[in-house]
């Protein structure tokens, strides 16, 4: 039978060397083998991040699962949503979602927060 190509939305062709690739056994994201792969991986943003302290956490999801999961890990009084762009709008709203309080402390998008009003902010205890 010759090859057919399709001409629709999906499925789509996939080469040969992806789907040989597709073919190898998973590994158990518990086992010795995936540790040697995630540690590796956390070696390797230590160094491109110039940093040899603390954590490094990988999510598999996007950003707004990290910050959904940060939001709903850390955050137990109080948020401080500190807005420049569109990122940061995220981040309050993701609070808001998520049933915590969170005061916006915002200025134009692309000009900077700064420090001595967000020191100001903190200093009363309010935020986590």
């Amino acid at each position: 039978m010759g090859h057919k190509r399709l001409w629709i939305p999906g499925p789509v062709e996939v080469h040969p060397d992806i789907l040989q690739a597709c073919a190898v056994p998973m590994i158990s994201h518990r086992g010795k083998e995936y540790q040697k792969i995630h540690s590796g991986a956390k070696a390797g943003l230590r160094k491109m991040l110039g940093t040899d302290k603390g954590h490094i956490y990988l999510f598999t999801s996007s950003s707004t699962g990290a910050m959904e999961a940060a939001l709903r890990n850390l955050c137990a009084k109080r948020v401080l949503s500190c807005t420049c762009g569109n990122f940061s709008e995220r981040w309050h709203e993701i609070a808001l979602e998520n049933g915590k309080e969170s005061d916006k402390y915002g200025v134009e998008w692309g000009q900077p927060n700064r420090p001595e009003e967000i020191d100001k902010l903190l200093a009363t205890g309010k935020y986590d």
